[in-house]
């Protein structure tokens, strides 16, 4: 599989508008973005409530309490619905779970990459997983791919989320994947000027 790997600047402006060129005739997003710690100290996000953005959950946007463990069982904590209705708080997160996917009406794929657009430009970091289709109903069968996992910088991230920033793009031939699939993402990190961080150490 030919891919492409990018070391990603942690700049606002850029991921925004690596997140902005990704082709609307793709098909859905994933992964999770995280407020930046100032936002929650400044009492401007709250820390237990979040977004979830799927096509499981009917394609609308949830507002959705932390998961925390409490021994031996896992609960939600109630999201703070005062503080996302009547203070305007910003969330902690924002999860994507196949957002986009079908280009329903309540959530298309264009919005789902315009929020994450806007979220990553206010200064949310984490991972989006961007996909081309799939083969055979299997979720990881796709013509293209499309992988931003971001530097943490100064946000609430979670584990797993550690490193510098990097930009990754592929293409699988095996499933229907040729270059032009990705050409407007490849030109895109060219006009940047992002670095090739293939042989880099991570």
């Amino acid at each position: 599989m030919p891919s492409f790997e990018f070391a990603l600047p942690d700049d606002s402006n850029i991921i925004s508008s690596l997140v902005r060129a990704v082709p609307d005739g793709w098909s859905w997003l994933d992964g999770g973005l995280y407020a930046p710690k100032r936002l929650v100290d400044e009492g401007l996000a709250m820390p237990d409530t979040g977004y979830a953005l799927s096509r499981f959950r009917g394609g609308r946007t949830e507002v959705t309490g932390r998961t925390v463990r409490d021994g031996e069982v896992t609960r939600e904590v109630a999201p703070d619905l005062f503080g996302f209705l009547v203070e305007r708080k910003r969330p902690a997160w924002v999860a994507f779970e196949e957002a986009g996917f079908g280009n329903s009406y309540d959530l298309t794929f264009a919005t789902a990459k315009r929020l994450a657009s806007g979220f990553v430009y206010l200064g949310y970091r984490g991972i989006l997983r961007f996909y081309r289709d799939c083969r055979n109903n299997d979720k990881y069968r796709n013509p293209a791919h499309f992988y931003l996992e971001m530097a943490p910088g100064g946000c609430l991230v979670a584990e797993g989320h550690e490193g510098e920033g990097v930009a990754l793009i592929s293409w699988d031939a095996e499933n229907g994947g040729t270059k032009d699939m990705v050409a407007a993402l490849l030109d895109i990190c060219g006009k940047l000027e992002l670095k090739d961080a293939a042989s880099e150490p991570r």
